[in-house]
């Protein structure tokens, strides 16, 4: 699986460097701040924050769980890390990311990357476009005569 996802993530300009079988940083002080990102910041910066922390991750091989590096990653992407730090420390966000990850549960996903569509289709994992499509031809069909082929 390894190769197809490598070569997926050339086609999108993404390196990736971080070898299989790696140690795993802790990335939940990552998931809060995109959480605080999206709460106080414009689609744009959110944007650029995933894409900022995803080549830490991949291309880098940084250490996500790593406050300095944390630190640097939102202060590159112009979020406020003052504001943040006592918020994460505070444990502020823990429960919305423990909704989060129960609601991923409860419809089935359990890796990432996951994507949700219509609520109710569940993508786990870096999938062919041929994926997406499927799916999308589906709720299309389903709008198109009201019935819900997911039952």
């Amino acid at each position: 699986m390894w190769p197809r996802i490598a070569a997926m993530a050339k086609f999108e300009g993404i390196v990736m460097r971080r070898e299989p079988g790696t140690t795993i940083p802790y990335t939940r002080p990552a998931q809060a701040a995109t959480i605080f990102a999206a709460e106080t910041s414009s689609e744009d910066a959110v944007d650029a924050f995933h894409r900022r922390v995803y080549r830490a991750y991949w291309e880098d091989a940084e250490d996500l769980g790593d406050s300095k590096v944390l630190r640097r990653l939102m202060t590159e992407c112009g979020l406020d890390w003052e504001t943040f730090s006592p918020r994460l420390n505070s444990g502020h966000y823990d429960g919305m990311m423990q909704r989060q990850h129960d609601e991923a549960m409860m419809i089935g996903l359990n890796g990432v990357p996951s994507f949700v569509i219509e609520g109710k289709y569940g993508v786990v994992g870096a999938q062919p476009i041929e994926t997406f499509t499927e799916i999308i031809e589906k709720v299309l069909e389903e709008r198109r005569t009201g019935h819900d082929t997911h039952e």
